[in-house]
């Protein structure tokens, strides 16, 4: 009796045994199992922000970061593989289709200045400010108007007037477009919307700024993006102003008027 209870007992405690062997194998493997779905979700976190920062990077760049005297030309290079270039994406079909903005801050001091020629605020294309203007941004012979150019694939040479812009104050520029809508804003707020012909007909060339003797003023802070901005986004830009700095590589004073309140209303 007393033998047979031993080998029931000695039974028992293998079977235990192997139990707990398995089950503290079956535990390390879900908890490898576990471990591997954690760094792997990881990893694809890290790579989907990674992606989201460099697909805002490239929907979004400064062109001009600071301020600059009108009269004297740049050139944003549009080679990645030129030293300072700033490649601006084409259009980011959106929902909506074709879609970019632009966004700036001018200030215009002396309309006499080259009085009864066009007067260049900025344009991308081809150096020579035509045929390629996509878009294309001047200042009226005459008038403190400005003229807002843009190709497409019917016309060359689609444009719409701005009236009445401000002279000796500073103002805010946005050309936004969607599909064949072209709309103007000014200090934030629609002054014209245009229905193109047919969608803008974007190019590959570089971007001028300020050609052919520019205009009497300032420019700052110029940004392009890849889609329609939003109203919030613009009403940002209304916050921040122009910058009371000058850009790094022009050697310029500012001028007095360059204060932080002088864009507002008050």
């Amino acid at each position: 009796m007393s033998a047979y209870f031993n080998k029931a007992t000695g039974f028992l405690k293998s079977k235990s045994d192997s139990l707990v062997s398995n089950n503290s194998y079956l535990g390390k493997t879900i908890k490898a199992v576990i471990a591997i779905i954690v760094v792997m979700f990881l990893v694809y976190l890290v790579k989907k922000i990674a992606k989201g920062y460099n697909d805002y990077k490239s929907s979004h760049v400064m062109l001009l970061n600071g301020t600059k005297d009108a009269t004297k030309r740049m050139v944003i290079l549009q080679d990645p593989t030129k030293e300072n270039s700033k490649t601006i994406i084409r259009s980011k079909n959106e929902e909506g289709g074709l879609e970019f903005s632009y966004i700036f801050w001018m200030y215009i001091d002396d309309m006499s200045y080259r009085y009864g020629k066009w007067k260049h605020v900025m344009h991308k294309g081809n150096e020579e400010g035509h045929p390629l203007r996509a878009p294309g941004v001047w200042i009226h012979p005459k008038d403190n108007k400005l003229r807002i150019f843009m190709n497409t694939y019917s016309k060359i040479n689609e444009y719409v007037d701005v009236d009445n812009i401000p002279v000796r104050k500073w103002f805010n520029v946005a050309i936004c477009i969607k599909q064949k809508i072209m709309d103007i804003y000014i200090n934030g707020n629609v002054v014209t919307s245009k229905k193109l012909s047919n969608l803008p007909k974007q190019n590959y060339g570089d971007l001028f700024i300020n050609s052919f003797q520019g205009f009497s003023g300032q420019l700052s802070n110029m940004q392009y993006y890849d889609y329609y901005i939003s109203y919030s986004q613009i009403r940002s830009s209304m916050n921040f102003g122009p910058s009371m700095m000058p850009l790094k590589d022009m050697q310029q004073q500012m001028p007095p008027y360059l204060t932080p309140n002088w864009w507002t209303n008050n």
